[in-house]
Protein backbone atom coordinates (compact mmCIF):
# COMPACT_ATOMS: atom_id res chain seq x y z
CA UNK A 1 0.00 0.00 0.00
CA UNK A 2 1.44 3.57 -0.66
CA UNK A 3 -0.40 7.11 0.09
CA UNK A 4 -1.35 9.56 2.21
CA UNK A 5 -1.37 6.67 4.72
CA UNK A 6 2.20 6.32 4.84
CA UNK A 7 2.06 2.62 4.24
CA UNK A 8 5.31 0.63 3.72
CA UNK A 9 5.34 -0.42 -0.15
CA UNK A 10 5.69 -3.79 -0.69
CA UNK A 11 8.07 -5.23 -3.60
CA UNK A 12 6.66 -8.48 -5.25
CA UNK A 13 10.17 -9.65 -3.56
CA UNK A 14 9.67 -8.94 -0.54
CA UNK A 15 6.46 -10.44 -0.72
CA UNK A 16 7.63 -13.47 -2.08
CA UNK A 17 10.31 -13.68 0.74
CA UNK A 18 7.25 -13.14 3.58
CA UNK A 19 5.25 -15.78 1.93
CA UNK A 20 9.01 -18.39 1.93
CA UNK A 21 8.64 -18.04 5.78
CA UNK A 22 5.26 -18.92 6.56
CA UNK A 23 5.31 -22.65 8.18
CA UNK A 24 1.85 -23.32 6.17
CA UNK A 25 3.42 -22.57 3.06
CA UNK A 26 6.53 -24.47 3.35
CA UNK A 27 4.72 -27.34 4.44
CA UNK A 28 2.31 -27.34 1.26
CA UNK A 29 5.64 -26.66 -0.68
CA UNK A 30 7.33 -29.65 0.84
CA UNK A 31 4.09 -31.71 0.39
CA UNK A 32 3.67 -30.41 -3.28
CA UNK A 33 7.56 -31.05 -3.87
CA UNK A 34 7.20 -35.02 -3.07
CA UNK A 35 4.33 -35.86 -5.19
CA UNK A 36 6.53 -34.27 -7.80
CA UNK A 37 9.22 -36.36 -7.10
CA UNK A 38 7.03 -39.30 -6.92
CA UNK A 39 5.22 -38.51 -10.22
CA UNK A 40 8.73 -38.00 -12.02
CA UNK A 41 9.94 -41.57 -10.76
CA UNK A 42 6.87 -43.12 -11.69
CA UNK A 43 6.90 -41.52 -15.35
CA UNK A 44 10.81 -42.43 -15.76
CA UNK A 45 10.07 -46.28 -14.57
CA UNK A 46 7.11 -46.10 -17.34
CA UNK A 47 9.08 -44.92 -19.92
CA UNK A 48 12.06 -47.18 -19.12
CA UNK A 49 10.03 -50.29 -19.35
CA UNK A 50 8.37 -49.03 -22.10
CA UNK A 51 5.02 -49.70 -20.11
CA UNK A 52 2.59 -47.38 -21.76
CA UNK A 53 3.23 -49.66 -24.80
CA UNK A 54 2.67 -52.63 -23.18
CA UNK A 55 -0.15 -51.61 -21.37
CA UNK A 56 -1.92 -50.20 -24.47
CA UNK A 57 -1.80 -53.64 -25.72
CA UNK A 58 -2.97 -55.17 -22.91
CA UNK A 59 -6.20 -52.99 -22.93
CA UNK A 60 -6.94 -54.11 -26.57
CA UNK A 61 -6.64 -57.86 -25.54
CA UNK A 62 -8.55 -57.35 -22.53
CA UNK A 63 -11.71 -55.23 -23.84
CA UNK A 64 -11.30 -56.91 -27.44
CA UNK A 65 -11.23 -53.33 -29.62
CA UNK A 66 -8.67 -50.43 -29.53
CA UNK A 67 -9.51 -47.15 -28.03
CA UNK A 68 -11.63 -46.17 -31.40
CA UNK A 69 -13.47 -49.20 -30.72
CA UNK A 70 -12.30 -51.25 -33.63
CA UNK A 71 -11.42 -55.16 -33.71
CA UNK A 72 -7.66 -55.63 -32.40
CA UNK A 73 -5.48 -57.04 -35.48
CA UNK A 74 -2.88 -59.44 -35.59
CA UNK A 75 -2.93 -59.37 -31.63
CA UNK A 76 -0.47 -62.49 -31.60
CA UNK A 77 2.38 -59.99 -33.58
CA UNK A 78 1.53 -56.94 -31.57
CA UNK A 79 2.64 -58.51 -28.51
CA UNK A 80 5.57 -60.76 -30.22
CA UNK A 81 6.49 -57.46 -31.16
CA UNK A 82 6.76 -55.94 -27.89
CA UNK A 83 8.74 -58.98 -26.60
CA UNK A 84 10.92 -58.27 -29.26
CA UNK A 85 11.44 -54.41 -28.59
CA UNK A 86 10.90 -54.09 -24.52
CA UNK A 87 14.27 -55.77 -23.40
CA UNK A 88 14.38 -54.01 -20.49
CA UNK A 89 10.49 -55.45 -19.19
CA UNK A 90 10.71 -57.87 -15.74
CA UNK A 91 10.10 -61.49 -15.88
CA UNK A 92 6.82 -61.11 -14.54
CA UNK A 93 5.87 -58.34 -16.62
CA UNK A 94 6.38 -60.64 -19.82
CA UNK A 95 4.87 -63.40 -18.07
CA UNK A 96 1.61 -60.91 -17.71
CA UNK A 97 1.59 -59.96 -21.02
CA UNK A 98 1.46 -63.50 -22.28
CA UNK A 99 -1.12 -64.66 -19.80
CA UNK A 100 -3.85 -61.98 -20.89
CA UNK A 101 -2.69 -62.88 -24.64
CA UNK A 102 -3.41 -66.69 -23.85
CA UNK A 103 -6.67 -65.65 -21.94
CA UNK A 104 -8.37 -63.24 -24.55
CA UNK A 105 -6.81 -64.82 -27.82
CA UNK A 106 -4.50 -67.80 -27.14
CA UNK A 107 -7.89 -70.06 -29.09
CA UNK A 108 -6.79 -69.00 -32.36
CA UNK A 109 -3.01 -69.36 -31.49
CA UNK A 110 -1.89 -73.12 -32.74
CA UNK A 111 0.19 -74.59 -29.75
CA UNK A 112 3.38 -74.59 -31.75
CA UNK A 113 3.07 -70.73 -31.88
CA UNK A 114 2.24 -70.47 -28.08
CA UNK A 115 5.54 -72.45 -27.57
CA UNK A 116 7.55 -69.99 -29.70
CA UNK A 117 6.02 -67.02 -27.64
CA UNK A 118 7.05 -68.42 -23.86
CA UNK A 119 10.24 -69.31 -25.35
CA UNK A 120 10.80 -65.59 -27.09
CA UNK A 121 9.81 -64.63 -24.10
CA UNK A 122 12.43 -65.35 -22.64
CA UNK A 123 11.01 -66.10 -18.92
CA UNK A 124 12.39 -67.02 -15.70
CA UNK A 125 11.97 -70.56 -14.87
CA UNK A 126 9.27 -70.30 -11.93
CA UNK A 127 7.25 -67.66 -14.21
CA UNK A 128 7.51 -69.94 -17.58
CA UNK A 129 6.14 -72.64 -15.42
CA UNK A 130 3.43 -70.63 -13.99
CA UNK A 131 2.60 -69.45 -17.53
CA UNK A 132 2.32 -73.08 -18.25
CA UNK A 133 -0.01 -74.04 -15.87
CA UNK A 134 -2.09 -70.92 -16.46
CA UNK A 135 -2.67 -72.48 -19.90
CA UNK A 136 -3.95 -75.53 -18.35
CA UNK A 137 -6.38 -73.53 -16.95
CA UNK A 138 -7.54 -72.15 -20.00
CA UNK A 139 -7.73 -75.15 -21.30
CA UNK A 140 -11.38 -76.59 -22.65
CA UNK A 141 -12.63 -72.89 -21.74
CA UNK A 142 -14.11 -71.46 -24.76
CA UNK A 143 -13.11 -67.39 -25.31
CA UNK A 144 -15.83 -64.90 -24.53
CA UNK A 145 -16.52 -63.66 -28.33
CA UNK A 146 -16.94 -60.04 -29.30
CA UNK A 147 -20.20 -59.24 -28.46
CA UNK A 148 -20.23 -60.52 -25.35
CA UNK A 149 -16.73 -58.40 -24.26
CA UNK A 150 -18.46 -55.25 -25.80
CA UNK A 151 -20.00 -54.32 -22.14
CA UNK A 152 -16.39 -55.30 -20.50
CA UNK A 153 -14.69 -51.86 -21.30
CA UNK A 154 -15.93 -48.31 -19.94
CA UNK A 155 -18.94 -47.17 -18.49
CA UNK A 156 -20.97 -43.82 -19.34
CA UNK A 157 -19.53 -41.03 -16.99
CA UNK A 158 -16.88 -42.35 -16.34
CA UNK A 159 -13.54 -40.80 -16.76
CA UNK A 160 -11.82 -42.66 -19.66
CA UNK A 161 -7.97 -43.26 -20.29
CA UNK A 162 -6.56 -45.15 -23.07
CA UNK A 163 -4.86 -47.49 -20.64
CA UNK A 164 -7.42 -48.18 -17.82
CA UNK A 165 -10.64 -49.04 -20.33
CA UNK A 166 -11.01 -52.60 -19.46
CA UNK A 167 -14.30 -53.23 -16.82
CA UNK A 168 -13.63 -55.99 -14.46
CA UNK A 169 -16.91 -58.52 -13.84
CA UNK A 170 -16.85 -57.31 -10.35
CA UNK A 171 -17.92 -53.48 -11.70
CA UNK A 172 -20.71 -55.25 -13.51
CA UNK A 173 -22.34 -56.82 -10.83
CA UNK A 174 -22.10 -54.05 -8.33
CA UNK A 175 -23.84 -51.96 -10.76
CA UNK A 176 -26.51 -54.82 -10.98
CA UNK A 177 -26.79 -55.09 -7.29
CA UNK A 178 -27.18 -50.90 -7.11
CA UNK A 179 -30.19 -50.99 -9.55
CA UNK A 180 -31.68 -54.07 -7.75
CA UNK A 181 -31.67 -56.00 -10.86
CA UNK A 182 -29.28 -58.98 -9.92
CA UNK A 183 -30.57 -62.26 -11.23
CA UNK A 184 -32.21 -64.22 -8.44
CA UNK A 185 -31.44 -67.18 -9.66
CA UNK A 186 -27.62 -66.79 -9.84
CA UNK A 187 -27.74 -64.75 -6.09
CA UNK A 188 -30.32 -66.25 -4.43
CA UNK A 189 -29.00 -64.49 -0.90
CA UNK A 190 -29.18 -61.29 -1.78
CA UNK A 191 -32.00 -59.08 0.51
CA UNK A 192 -34.69 -57.27 -1.46
CA UNK A 193 -35.99 -54.52 -1.12
CA UNK A 194 -39.63 -54.42 0.78
CA UNK A 195 -41.15 -52.28 -2.33
CA UNK A 196 -40.05 -54.93 -4.82
CA UNK A 197 -42.13 -57.97 -2.45
CA UNK A 198 -45.30 -56.00 -3.62
CA UNK A 199 -46.83 -57.62 -0.62
CA UNK A 200 -48.22 -54.59 0.80
CA UNK A 201 -50.10 -53.72 -2.91
CA UNK A 202 -51.60 -57.28 -2.73
CA UNK A 203 -49.23 -58.62 -5.78
CA UNK A 204 -47.94 -61.79 -4.29
CA UNK A 205 -48.56 -63.63 -1.09
CA UNK A 206 -44.64 -65.14 -1.52
CA UNK A 207 -42.27 -63.54 1.35
CA UNK A 208 -39.40 -61.81 -0.43
CA UNK A 209 -36.20 -63.30 -0.76
CA UNK A 210 -33.47 -62.54 2.16
CA UNK A 211 -30.17 -63.54 3.21
CA UNK A 212 -29.67 -66.08 5.73
CA UNK A 213 -28.66 -63.56 7.78
CA UNK A 214 -31.40 -61.09 7.21
CA UNK A 215 -33.73 -64.46 8.30
CA UNK A 216 -31.88 -64.99 11.10
CA UNK A 217 -31.69 -61.41 12.33
CA UNK A 218 -35.25 -61.70 11.82
CA UNK A 219 -36.18 -64.27 13.70
CA UNK A 220 -34.01 -62.23 16.31
CA UNK A 221 -35.78 -58.81 16.54
CA UNK A 222 -39.44 -59.85 14.49
CA UNK A 223 -38.90 -57.69 11.87
CA UNK A 224 -37.64 -58.46 8.23
CA UNK A 225 -38.77 -55.68 6.96
CA UNK A 226 -35.97 -53.19 8.85
CA UNK A 227 -33.58 -55.88 8.11
CA UNK A 228 -33.89 -55.50 4.33
CA UNK A 229 -34.32 -52.22 4.62
CA UNK A 230 -30.85 -51.64 6.66
CA UNK A 231 -29.24 -53.59 4.00
CA UNK A 232 -30.71 -51.58 1.26
CA UNK A 233 -28.38 -48.82 2.11
CA UNK A 234 -25.07 -50.68 1.31
CA UNK A 235 -23.48 -52.97 -1.22
CA UNK A 236 -21.37 -55.34 0.66
CA UNK A 237 -19.05 -57.53 -2.36
CA UNK A 238 -16.81 -60.13 -0.94
CA UNK A 239 -14.28 -62.30 -3.36
CA UNK A 240 -12.81 -65.52 -1.93
CA UNK A 241 -9.71 -66.34 -2.63
CA UNK A 242 -8.18 -62.94 -3.58
CA UNK A 243 -9.87 -59.34 -5.25
CA UNK A 244 -7.42 -57.21 -7.25
CA UNK A 245 -6.85 -53.66 -6.83
CA UNK A 246 -8.73 -53.22 -10.18
CA UNK A 247 -11.61 -54.26 -8.65
CA UNK A 248 -10.82 -51.94 -5.60
CA UNK A 249 -10.71 -48.91 -8.43
CA UNK A 250 -13.82 -50.19 -9.72
CA UNK A 251 -16.00 -50.72 -6.71
CA UNK A 252 -15.27 -47.18 -5.85
CA UNK A 253 -16.23 -45.50 -8.90
CA UNK A 254 -18.96 -47.51 -9.15
CA UNK A 255 -20.26 -46.09 -5.48
CA UNK A 256 -19.31 -42.59 -6.31
CA UNK A 257 -21.57 -42.62 -9.79
CA UNK A 258 -24.59 -44.53 -8.22
CA UNK A 259 -24.81 -42.75 -5.41
CA UNK A 260 -24.76 -46.16 -3.31
CA UNK A 261 -21.90 -47.29 -0.45
CA UNK A 262 -20.67 -49.62 -1.96
CA UNK A 263 -17.90 -52.14 -0.05
CA UNK A 264 -15.46 -54.03 -1.14
CA UNK A 265 -13.91 -57.32 1.18
CA UNK A 266 -11.99 -60.14 0.10
CA UNK A 267 -9.27 -63.04 1.91
CA UNK A 268 -7.08 -60.92 0.49
CA UNK A 269 -5.31 -58.81 -2.47
CA UNK A 270 -4.06 -60.19 -5.45
CA UNK A 271 -1.43 -58.45 -8.21
CA UNK A 272 -0.02 -60.40 -11.02
CA UNK A 273 2.78 -61.14 -9.55
CA UNK A 274 1.22 -63.01 -6.35
CA UNK A 275 -0.89 -64.24 -8.96
CA UNK A 276 1.72 -66.10 -10.95
CA UNK A 277 3.58 -67.19 -7.60
CA UNK A 278 0.33 -69.05 -6.88
CA UNK A 279 0.08 -70.42 -9.65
Amino acid sequence: KGGDGGDEVVSLSQLKEVMGSLGEFQEQKAQFTLHMEIAEKCFAAMDTKSMMEVARVEQKLACGVDAEGNPVKDPWGQVAGILGRATRLTSKDRARLLCIFFATSGQSTSDAEKRALVDSAKLDEMDAEGVKRYLALLAGHSKPGRGERKTRYHREGDQVYEVSRFVPQLQLIAEDACRGSLDPQMYPAVTATPSSSGASQGQSNQPAATSLRARSAAGASGSSASSAASASRSIWLFVIGGATWSEARAIYTTSKRTKTECYLGSTHMVDPNTFLDQL
